[in-house]
């Protein structure tokens, strides 16, 4: 017998905004002004490369010459290696506080957002996961590889037994991924909550309860794909009625990258400013399920750490 309910887990985020709407707001501020900075750092920096790749990209008649890709790639590659660990620094500060909003909601300063050691601890855990991503990426092409060989040994001599593993052994990737990602979801509550990196202690914690956690998590889904389409159809509609449907459609699917000022178009500008709005919303509606699950199979929150030498320490 599950020890939560699916569809009360994945609701905890249209919780999370009706209780904490001045947190909300905090959210969308920060993610405006972020989105403005990223863009124009984007532009500023990577602009003219950027603006030659999509011009490549979007004309289906052209050859692209392979030393001129990678002229253009070479260029943007600095930019792209410090985005890298600015964007899992961001990102571990964004799920500390969904974890923080859930796990110790006392604890409101700012909006549930600063920086400290559990921020560090889950970037140190965003790193572990990112490595241990690629190493699975690695294995799962030695094993297509593998099955290829077999299967086309296979087909040879029983074209329908080849068939027939192939279809297989893509569904049992597949089924493994998912199966794994799910028991490992926790990492970063489990982090959070013990006080120390802990990628595989979720592995123990979702022991028996495989498909709640994935019902919570593919009706979640859903709800955020209704949030997130009723966001944007309200974004291209504003967008559509005050800068005309035309150019809107233009400016916003197809930027131009060359310079601020052929980038941030007025439809541009109302579509990343209503998108950060809409993100904010979307964000503890993808974010907070899996805090509420580990609460739940935890017994409810753990306690206010004690604060020892400016680290967290939970308490025993």
């Amino acid at each position: 017998m599950s020890r939560f309910s699916a569809s009360q887990m994945a609701m905890t985020g249209f919780r999370v905004v009706r209780e904490n709407p001045a947190a909300v707001a905090v959210w969308a501020l920060l993610q405006c002004v972020g989105v403005f900075v990223a863009v124009g750092g984007v532009v500023v920096l990577i602009g003219k490369p950027v603006a030659e790749l999509l011009a490549v990209s979007q004309n289906p008649d052209a050859k692209p010459d392979p030393q001129a890709l990678l002229s253009i790639l070479s260029r943007m590659a600095p930019f792209f290696l410090l985005l890298v660990p600015l964007g899992i620094l961001v990102s571990s500060v964004i799920r500390t506080a969904m974890n923080r909003i859930i796990l110790r909601p006392q604890d409101k300063a700012f909006a549930f957002l600063r920086i400290g050691a559990d921020e560090w601890r889950q970037f140190l855990l965003g790193l572990m996961v990112m490595f241990t991503v690629a190493g699975a990426y690695v294995a799962v092409l030695i094993v297509i590889v593998i099955l290829a060989v077999i299967i086309g040994l296979l087909s040879k001599t029983v074209p329908a037994l080849g068939i027939l593993l192939g279809v297989a052994g893509g569904f049992g990737i597949a089924g493994t991924a998912i199966y794994v990602a799910v028991r490992l979801s926790l990492a970063s509550a489990r982090t959070f909550a013990t006080g120390r990196v802990d990628l595989f202690g979720s592995w123990d914690v979702t022991r028996g309860h495989f498909w709640p956690i994935l019902g919570t998590y593919v009706l979640s889904s859903f709800l955020l794909m209704v949030v997130w389409s009723m966001g944007y159809a309200l974004i291209f509609s504003v967008a559509a009625v005050t800068t005309g449907l035309g150019p809107t459609a233009t400016a916003m699917l197809h930027p131009d990258y060359a310079s601020a000022a052929t980038y941030f178009t007025p439809s541009a500008v109302i579509y990343l400013g209503l998108n950060a709005v809409i993100s904010a919303l979307i964000l503890p509606i993808s974010s907070t399920p899996a805090p509420a699950i580990y609460a739940a199979l935890t017994d409810g929150p753990p306690p206010a750490p004690v604060i020892e030498g400016g680290l967290y320490v939970p308490k025993v």
